[in-house]
């Protein structure tokens, strides 16, 4: 049933469903509390979120283009209820955020999107693949005995490599990004922020910026043939990004750009490993890998969840949603929704048209969508040939939530095989 607050008449998301978006059963399997939210609320306030939530296909999508709700907003809204001692580091981590392209107002959106679209586009990412291959050999290369750990030892280096060679940070300085990444991650877990979370996502903010900022200076001294230094050459006084702009969005490219492709082909090896039949299609037909990656990222994304914020009053399916209420749409949720989906437990990598959300849509859809396209298409047609009778072992998986929350992003830590 769902809850009805009596003075409001607002549908509510009942305590229990509540309660499970915070439990560890939800980071390992969400999609039994997504059905229920479909069923029973469809449209409702989360206290876990402290916002709406979203859970059918053809509202989502619908929200996802509303021009009356926007990215603007997004990080006031969340840090409004921290504490007076973390409002410090809650305005400047608010501040940076400003400046990246996922909460830009849409007319500068609209600018710095098209000028990174041609960097990001499905032509530059292919150009890349032999680099991202090269990559996948050489950490398989790496692999000794029969035990490996597919996150630890594969899914999480090799984007944090990819998007680290792109930028033009070196190597050896990459692995530093990965806690980084999980503490900012963080912040954005629910819809409240505690203040240790805030206070240890600010520091990390700090230490990332830092570290990047000094190697933005150095590309402006000594230009490369890297990433950082085209923004740097498109930044003022005679470009298109201000300085503000190329250090943020170095931040956010990097953190978004190895996260949920980490996330993304880890989950993918869960579902091959979980249905042998799809696994043994896939290794027998590699051809199949392009409609595959579309069904890893329907069946079980790694990014899921999106918001907006609304900055006036308005109505979402029925539902009063008030000026400066957040507005959560569970992709997970929608990419199951029965009413768009035929067999939408099911796992088939043959299944065609699925027109799934799992980079969002609009005006908003995730500018590294070809590469991460490519960079999970690469890694497990790469391992799948190179280890055809590696067996998962199930019991050694591990999920984790990032400082007790649970993310808006896929948290498999650990995904152990014997490999021969």
């Amino acid at each position: 049933m769902v809850a009805v607050d009596e003075g409001a008449r607002n549908p509510r998301v009942t305590s229990d469903v509540d309660a499970a978006m915070l439990s560890p059963e939800y980071l390992a399997d969400p999609y039994p509390v997504y059905a229920q939210l479909r069923r029973e609320s469809p449209v409702a306030w989360s206290e876990t979120f402290d916002g709406w939530v979203v859970a059918r296909y053809d509202d989502l999508r619908s929200a996802m283009r509303d021009p009356r709700l926007s990215v603007q907003g997004r990080m006031p809204a969340l840090l409004a209820e921290l504490p007076a001692e973390a409002s410090a580091a809650a305005a400047q981590f608010s501040d940076h955020y400003e400046s990246t392209l996922p909460f830009m107002e849409e007319s500068r959106h609209r600018v710095v999107r098209t000028l990174l679209q041609d960097v990001f586009s499905a032509e530059a990412a292919e150009a890349m693949s032999p680099n991202i291959q090269q990559l996948a050999d050489s950490l398989l290369d790496a692999a000794e005995g029969d035990d490996f750990d597919l996150m630890t030892e594969y899914a999480t280096p090799l984007p944090v490599h990819v998007i680290g060679s792109m930028l033009g940070v070196p190597s050896a300085d990459r692995a530093q990004f990965n806690p980084w990444t999980d503490r900012i991650i963080a912040v954005f877990a629910t819809g409240r922020v505690t203040s240790e979370v805030m206070e240890t996502g600010h520091l990390a903010l700090v230490e990332m910026r830092s570290y990047l900022h000094d190697l933005i200076d150095e590309r402006r001294r000594h230009p490369s043939d890297d990433l950082i230094s085209w923004l740097v050459a498109n930044s003022e006084p005679d470009g298109t990004l201000t300085e503000e702009e190329v250090l943020a969005n170095c931040v956010t490219l990097y953190t978004a750009g190895h996260a949920s492709t980490s996330g993304l082909i880890g989950k993918a090896f869960l579902a091959l490993f979980r249905h042998p039949d799809q696994l043994r299609r896939l290794r027998d037909h590699p051809d199949l890998i392009g409609n595959a990656v579309e069904e890893f990222l329907r069946y079980d994304t790694s990014v899921q969840r999106a918001w907006r914020v609304a900055p006036d009053d308005v109505e979402l399916s029925g539902c009063p949603i008030r000026r400066g209420d957040a507005v959560h749409m569970l992709l997970g949720a929608a990419n199951h929704d029965p009413a768009r989906f035929e067999e939408p437990e099911s796992f088939n990598i043959g299944r065609q048209n699925s027109r799934h959300l799992a980079f969002g849509h609009g005006g908003h859809l995730c500018l590294g969508a070809p590469l991460a396209r490519l960079e999970t298409a690469i890694a497990v047609n790469t391992f799948l040939q190179r280890f055809p009778n590696a067996e998962l072992v199930e019991e050694a998986i591990s999920w984790g939530s990032h400082l007790g929350y649970a993310t808006s992003l896929g948290s498999l830590q650990s995904l152990p095989v014997r490999l021969r």
